[in-house]
């Protein structure tokens, strides 16, 4: 029942800064029905010095202008617009509104000025200051109006002093308004730019828990929190996936020879070199290339997961950067083959269980002559 509810208020908006506008806007709503409902008690009790078609012609005119916003809102075409709160025109609107109902008060118009102040109020948390002190010329500029309309079309209504003193309470409350209104949206807007500013060093640091300091690769951290997820979606879906795990041949005599600046040199190209070569491998995976994970496993070990993969793909993978690393040159280091083992996940089977045969593959594959690839058993 709720459900069915929600669903009639807000359409089917997904995106929580829609159905917060929405929530405004019923606030809104609901204000302009407290006013509405205090207007016809003073027009009940002779207080409001309008005709009654002023009265339900004002609340048919309230009620178009909130449809309006209600469907727009409702149906999501608010987003074209530059301020899809629509906040400024919605308030411009009250404060037009809040004048019509001034210039019929004579009484209560004191008490009334309060209307002009609540429709400001809600835009301290959404207006620019520019906005708020748009908006506050904009009451002051009609309330001027009115009383100038009012001493002219009924003169020695009130003495002139009343119109100079309640002019200048609205002129004060106006700025103070205005005021406020522009300290707080500064304070929000630097609210959110330090906010993006730590959304920005919350992505870096969570870059830097992912991404091996050398090479820049995924760490072997997050390369096993994806291996969990690739056993987990296998089990689901009974689709297979493989494993690689790649070691550099001799790379302790390459530190030894020529220093480990040479041997982070060499680590570094072997990575580039394998991320170019898996952009380009549309052939394997069935084109799912963008899902394959490569990083770093620790020292000269890598490893390279190829979901939903078969031997044979992850064989043409592996054999390719083998070769195109058989072929490297360095500058500062002779020729770096590669010797790697291959694992196919096996139904049942647990993480550890694959990562060992696959382990096992590339002993073999060393103690063969190095070089080369060597696929597990099943």
């Amino acid at each position: 029942m709720v459900q069915r509810l929600e669903r009639m208020v807000y359409g089917e908006q997904r995106e929580l800064a829609q159905v917060l506008r929405l929530r405004r806007f019923f606030m809104s709503a609901g204000s302009y029905l407290m006013w509405f409902l205090l207007v016809v008690v003073a027009h009940a009790n002779g207080l409001l010095y309008a005709p009654a078609s002023v009265v339900w012609g004002s609340a048919l005119g309230l009620l178009i202008t909130q449809s309006v916003f209600f469907v727009l809102l409702r149906s999501g075409r608010n987003l074209r617009f530059a301020d899809p709160s629509m906040t400024f025109v919605q308030i411009a609107i009250a404060v037009g509104w809040s004048l019509l109902l001034l210039a019929f008060t004579r009484e209560l118009r004191g008490m009334m000025l309060a209307v002009l102040m609540v429709a400001l109020l809600f835009g301290v948390f959404a207006l620019s200051r520019r906005q708020f002190i748009q908006l506050a010329v904009l009451a002051g500029g009609g309330y001027l109006a009115v009383v100038v309309l009012e001493r002219f079309t009924q003169p020695g209504l009130y003495p002139d002093s009343y119109y100079l003193i309640s002019s200048l309470v609205l002129a004060v409350a106006l700025a103070w308004t205005a005021l406020f209104g522009s300290y707080v949206s500064a304070v929000r807007h630097k609210l959110s730019a330090r906010n993006d500013q730590l959304q920005r060093a919350l992505a870096k640091i969570s870059e830097l828990a992912e991404r091996d300091d050398l090479t820049g690769l995924h760490n072997r951290r997050f390369v096993m929190d994806v291996l969990d997820k690739l056993v987990g979606r296998a089990e689901r879906a009974r689709e297979p996936f493989c494993i690689c795990i790649i070691d550099l041949d001799h790379f302790k005599r390459i530190n030894d020879r020529f220093g480990h600046a040479a041997g982070d040199q060499v680590l570094v190209a072997f990575a580039r070199m394998v991320e170019g070569e898996l952009r380009s491998m549309d052939f394997v995976a069935h084109n799912v290339a963008d899902g394959i994970s490569f990083g770093r496993y620790g020292g000269e070990e890598f490893i390279l997961l190829l979901p939903a993969t078969r031997l044979e793909g992850a064989m043409t993978a592996a054999e390719r950067i083998r070769s195109r690393q058989a072929a490297s040159r360095h500058p500062s280091a002779p020729i770096v083959t590669l010797s790697a083992g291959i694992a196919e996940y096996k139904t049942g089977e647990g993480v550890e269980q694959l990562m060992r045969r696959a382990d096992r593959a590339l002993y073999e594959a060393k103690f063969a002559g190095r070089n080369r690839v060597h696929l597990a058993a099943a």
